[in-house]
């Protein structure tokens, strides 16, 4: 039957799903760009660890990290979750400028959140931060470095529309190769210079810069003249969810805005950025609050322990989110103004289910081996100087908050993707709640438990769990009223999600066997002074070897317990399954 003979809602409801399932193609795409980018940020961080100072290493991945993620989330991140949930099936809205317009806000929006920011941080910055040479330009360059990559965001919203991976793939990996070797070559003439680590700071900021004019240059190439950056006026306002009559607030603020926006979209954008806010105060808090209150070398260590904690995160979990992202905005693209129906919300918490029961497998099995085997670790991959600082006892809480980590970002990419503005309005508030909490706890444990920068993690962990009970609170509402209204039979239980018995009884007692091996063969004592020698140790040798053992079982015993459920992820995810679905 050929397309033009169906009706236009008719037509995008049924390829939502099709949509939806090559939105989980890109999944192994991302995980491949995500590996690769951060392997050489990881190769670029060991050289600076070992040219630089842990002061000069904490002023660029602490403060100037926050500094140029505070730009772009608050100018981008409202808007690129809210636009995953226009109907790119359905043509009109496609081409509309309703909806390429909003692409445009956080490249405006984005210049005067980078000019106040930086101005902000120059007046708020420490004196010893300051006093460091280069600072001023270091600054400059970073936010100029924002600015541009702001200006490529209305060309990576259009490339993620379109499920088009290749093109990000292209624009970021090329850029990360620029950023490394143009860092790490004011590395090598600064640590042959007579002025020695002078230009610490600059050779980051100027690897950044290079980082945004490449990642603009290679979409600018593949999207030509597409992306014009100015407004353009439709001739008929319209609205997206059936919902043309109802006047928005943004529309009684802003005469004629139907003219310019989708208003349903612009109005779950400002809500979006609204709480993006609150969320990037409680994600970057601890940048935030470990600037202000920890010594420069202390942060230097804690960044060192920060970026190898979140290269697990950011390898494997961030590109499962970003995917599932997609994914469940397009499997509710097309719901009405009563909410998903019964069959897409269905779909959307079986894979939400499925992607659960990954986490808590892996979650057991970093619990489980991480720590026994995080000293010889940090030995080998460590200088000397950094094993003084906080790294060490700040890892070892990473260890309890990669777990957390995951499951909170794929619970709220679940939620944003469904939540109403309203919803998303009562989430700020808990948001809000959790970020005051969140202070508390840390100058609790930071003052009064001597928890030093650990304190930070482990108040992360508490705020994040705090996240997860509303986004529980929230999906189980959501399937209660879906059930009520004798339309959606089948039940969903979160206790589906957790791992089988025989795994739960094989992961603890790797855990003691692991653990009873660190203390037989002493093995963290010699660790800590040893460095790379460890790995000579026969000892050391004989620990790893019990672990991987242990591995292995927990692994076997994995697979012939979830059998049956190993086979429908690998079906999931496999390029051909997707496309017979297609």
């Amino acid at each position: 039957m050929s397309s033009t003979s169906k009706h236009p809602e008719q037509m995008s409801r049924s390829a939502a799903p099709n949509f939806a399932n090559g939105a989980l193609r890109t999944a192994s795409s991302l995980m491949g760009l995500q590996l690769f980018s951060r392997l050489v940020t990881f190769a670029l961080n060991q050289a600076l660890v070992r040219l630089a100072s842990p002061a000069v290493y904490g002023t660029v991945s602490i403060q100037l990290e926050l500094l140029l993620n505070t730009i772009l989330f608050l100018s981008r991140e409202g808007f690129r979750n809210a636009l995953l949930r226009a109907d790119v099936n359905n043509e009109e809205q496609k081409e509309s400028p309703l909806v390429s317009n909003i692409a445009l806000l956080p490249v405006y929006f984005g210049v005067q959140v980078s000019f106040l920011t930086s101005v902000a941080y120059l007046l708020y910055a420490s004196e010893a931060t300051k006093e460091q040479p280069y600072f001023n330009a270091t600054v400059v360059v970073y936010t100029v470095a924002a600015v541009l990559e702001l200006f490529s965001e209305p060309m990576h919203i259009k490339s993620v529309q379109s499920l088009n991976p290749a093109v990000r793939i292209r624009a970021e990996g090329s850029a990360v190769i620029v950023k490394s070797i143009t860092a790490i070559t004011v590395l090598a003439y600064n640590s042959s210079a007579k002025t020695a680590r002078n230009l610490g700071l600059l050779a980051f900021a100027l690897g950044q810069l290079m980082y945004s004019i490449t990642l603009l240059l290679v979409y600018v190439y593949e999207y030509k003249q597409s992306i014009p950056y100015v407004f353009y006026r439709s001739k008929v306002g319209r609205t997206s969810g059936n919902s043309s009559a109802r006047t928005t607030s943004l529309r009684r603020c802003i005469p004629k805005l139907d003219r310019y926006f989708d208003e349903n979209l612009l109005e779950v954008s400002v809500a979006m950025t609204a709480q993006g806010f609150v969320k990037h105060i409680l994600t970057e808090g601890d940048k935030i609050i470990i600037s202000r209150i920890s010594p420069l070398k202390d942060q230097g260590g804690y960044a060192v322990a920060n970026n190898y904690g979140a290269l697990i995160a950011r390898i494997l979990f961030q590109p499962i989110e970003e995917t599932s992202r997609l994914f469940f905005s397009k499997a509710f693209s097309s719901s009405g103004p009563g909410g998903p129906d019964p069959d897409s919300l269905q779909s959307a918490l079986s894979r939400l289910g499925s992607l659960l029961l990954i986490y808590n497998h892996l979650s057991l099995l970093l619990l489980t081996l991480a720590p026994p085997y995080l000293n010889v670790v940090l030995s080998v991959a460590l200088p000397p100087r950094y094993l003084n600082t906080s790294a060490p006892a700040v890892l070892s809480a990473w260890v309890w908050y990669i777990p957390v980590l995951a499951v909170n970002g794929i619970l709220e990419a679940f939620v944003s993707s469904v939540a109403s503005s309203k919803d998303i309005a009562k989430q700020s508030k808990w948001m809000a709640g959790a970020s005051v909490a969140y202070i508390l706890l840390t100058i609790i444990l930071y003052s009064l438990a001597n928890l030093g920068d650990t304190a930070v993690v482990y108040a992360n962990i508490a705020n994040l769990v705090a996240r997860i009970i509303y986004c529980f609170h929230f999906i189980s509402s959501l399937n209660a009223q879906k059930q009520t209204t004798g339309k959606h039979a089948e039940k969903n239980s979160w206790g589906e999600m957790l791992p089988p018995l025989p795994f739960l009884i094989s992961c603890g007692l790797a855990g003691v066997v692991t653990r009873t091996s660190a203390r037989v063969f002493n093995v963290e004592t010699f660790a800590r002074g040893a460095g790379r020698e460890v790995l000579r140790s026969k000892a050391c040798l004989l620990h790893i070897c019990v672990g991987a053992t242990c591995g292995l079982v927990c692994l076997t015993v994995c697979f012939l317990t979830e059998k049956q459920r190993v086979k429908q992820l690998v079906s999931l995810f496999s390029s051909r399954s997707l496309k017979k679905m297609d």
